[in-house]
Parts: C-alpha cells; structure tokens; sequence
C-alpha cells in the first residue's frame, strides 16, 4: 500500500506540472461567449418563427459548429486554449456538453460569464487571458456561423506582427471578433467605455475609441452576419449545410434488422407507424435483411402495401453490424432510430427520441430493454 502511494504521489505531481507547462506554452487565448441553449431563453427574437426548441437548437448547432472549428483549430497549432464563457445552465451542464471536445490534445475550458454589461464581460475576458501569460486573445461570439479557422489565424497574425488589437466587422454594425496583444493590456480598463451595445454604431464607436487611446488596431476584411432574426436564418443554412424546417421538424430514418422475423415483423412495424406522434416525420423505415428463409419479405411487401410511409427492403450480409451498416447507408432521415425486429415501441417515441438529442452533450439515446415474460404451465 505505501509502496503504491509513494509511487502515485510524484506521478501526480508530474502529471501537474506537464499540464501547467502545456498551459505555459499555449500562447493565445480563444474566448467564445455562448449561452446554454435553454428552450425560452435562448435566441428568444427567433422564437416567434422557430418557437422555443427551435431556437434553442439553432444555438447548439451553432455552437458546436464553432466549438469544432476552433478545436480543429488548436490540434493543428498546438498552443492554442479554446475557453467558453457561458450564460445559463450550470458548470456541470456545461462540462457534460463539451465532454465530445475536451481532449489531451484540445484544451477546453468552461467559465460562467460574470455579471454586467457587454463590455465588463469583455474586458474582464481579455484581462484574464492576458494576465495569465498568454501573447493573444481572441474574443468571439457562437453566433457567427461564418468564422472559420482561417479568420481565427488571419486575427492571431495581425497580433503576431505588430497590431495591438483587431476587429471583425459585424453586417449589422457591430463586431464579431475583437482581439488584444500584450501591448494593449494597459487600455482593457478604458478601450471598452462608452459604447452603445446592441446598436449599429458599436463598430465604428469601438474603432474611434481605440484610435483615441493611440492603440494600434487593424481590421479584418471579412463582414460577417450573426443570427438574431428571421432573416438570419439563411446564415444557418449556408454555413451549417442545413435547411430551416430541419430546425423545427426532424426527420427519421427507422433502420430495422432482420433475420427470419415472418413471426414479429408485421406487428413492429405497425407499432412503429401508429406510435409514431407525426407520421409525416417518417421518412422512411428502412429494413437490413441478413439473408431470411421464411417470409419475412413477403411480410414487409404486405405492409409496404397498406402505409404510406416509404419502405425500403435491402439485402445485405448477415450480422447486426453490418446490417446497421447497411440500413444507415440507405437512410435519408436527418436521424436515425435503430429497432429491433420485434419491439414494442413506445407511444410518442420520435419525440422523446428528439428531446433526448436535444440535450446539450447527446449524441445518441436508448430506452431500457425489457423482456415479456413466457411461463411454462406447470402440469
């Protein structure tokens, strides 16, 4: 035991100081302001046309369309700390949400953002980055489907080659990115005053203030738009690759393994229609065949037949695996719900299915497997 501990103590102390190095060496900071995406509390102004949900996952989409970026990002570099400051939700909410993306090789941090102003945010996010050692700080919003890591490097460039600060303008007439050297430490307190947030002035009144505290600034050429109305939805499907109604209404694929299941099948897939709370999201129900002897196709033509949902009934090598293989290369639904041949679904299955994926963090779900019960009659 004390041969263990004493063996464990300076390894934990080494596995420190390798991370507080790793920490030394990241020379830029990358701050991405975001809000735990929060059904009625987030996005609120798209509500009224993609209702609370909606616009709720439209800010997760966005978020984690960025969040990849940027650790896509800080791989390749090596020293960059990618640092979310959220609104909403709890630290825990927002551990679990990006588990996906905190890695040895991606460090990922979470910070409630303090209370104030846009701009006490700002400086406060800035301060702390600088303070702690780092060359650079880049600050962004998760609203921006547009940046990219090119954008992100053209900004640490500018910094790296003599700009004390740098902005990326926004189309509605602020900004989507700010950024600082060490050189405009000294300003945080006062570069950040006297602007009038949420207006179409907030570029051009951030740009003379910088100029009026002598800071050397420069500018990004992209103009980008950040989503906050309905017309910015446009943004969403061009950057993220997704159409509107995809925000609102949820398509699924059921892939369905099979193997001899003439006895079962016919019943599954009448529950899958009838339980299903918008058959209209059915896309369709896409059955894997592992090579069946009995009439099990013959039941799925029967069924096919007397439905209006679409069935596609492909053959392929036996072998869950490779059956579930096969049935997602054939989908078309935005998500897929995998059943078993003989299942009795739940009633309203798609939606809770669609609300467990709509929690920050999940990528897939499951129900409990419980088993009906055969007794043998005793004689």
């Amino acid at each position: 035991m004390w041969l263990y501990l004493s063996l464990l103590f300076p390894i934990s102390v080494l596995s420190f100081y390798i991370y507080k190095e790793k920490r030394r060496k990241c020379i830029t900071s990358i701050v991405v302001f975001s809000r735990y995406p929060q059904p009625g509390t987030t996005k609120t102004r798209l509500i009224p046309v993609l209702g609370k949900e909606g616009a709720a996952y439209s800010q997760l989409l966005m978020t984690n369309h960025i969040v990849q970026k940027l650790k896509e990002l800080s791989i390749i570099h090596g020293n960059i700390d990618l640092d979310i400051w959220y609104n909403g939700g709890t630290k825990k909410d927002m551990l679990y949400w990006m588990k996906e993306r905190r890695t040895s090789k991606a460090r990922v941090s979470v910070q409630e953002q303090p209370k104030g102003g846009l701009g006490d945010k700002l400086q406060q996010a800035a301060s702390k980055a600088l303070s702690q050692g780092r060359q650079h700080v880049i600050i962004i919003g998760s609203d921006i489907p547009g940046i990219n890591g090119d954008i992100i490097e053209a900004a640490i460039d500018k910094l790296k080659n003599g700009s004390d600060m740098v902005l990326g303008p926004a189309a509605d007439g602020g900004y989507y990115l700010v950024g600082f050297s060490t050189q405009a430490q000294k300003h945080l307190d006062s570069v950040f005053k006297d602007i009038d947030w949420g207006t179409e002035r907030v570029f051009k009144q951030q740009s003379d203030k910088a100029r009026s505290l002598g800071i050397n600034m420069d500018i990004l050429p992209q103009t980008l738009h950040d989503v906050d109305l309905e017309e910015d939805i446009v943004v969403i499907e061009k950057e993220l690759g997704i159409d509107r109604l995809q925000l609102t209404k949820w398509s699924w694929s059921v892939v369905i393994p099979t193997l001899n299941e003439e006895d079962t099948i016919e019943d599954t897939l009448d529950l899958i229609v009838q339980r299903c709370s918008d058959v209209t999201c059915l896309a369709e129900i896409v059955i894997c065949d592992g090579g069946s002897k009995d009439n099990t196709e013959t039941k799925v033509k029967e069924f096919s037949e007397r439905t209006k949902v679409k069935v596609k009934f492909i053959k392929c090598r036996a072998g869950r695996g490779f059956q579930l293989k096969e049935g997602t290369r054939h989908a078309t639904g935005d998500h897929l719900l995998f059943v078993h041949s003989d299942s009795v679904i739940p009633r309203n299955y798609d939606e809770e299915a669609r609300k467990c994926l709509l929690k920050p963090g999940n990528i897939a779900g499951a129900y409990r497997l419980a088993f009906d019960a055969v007794e043998t009659p005793i004689s």
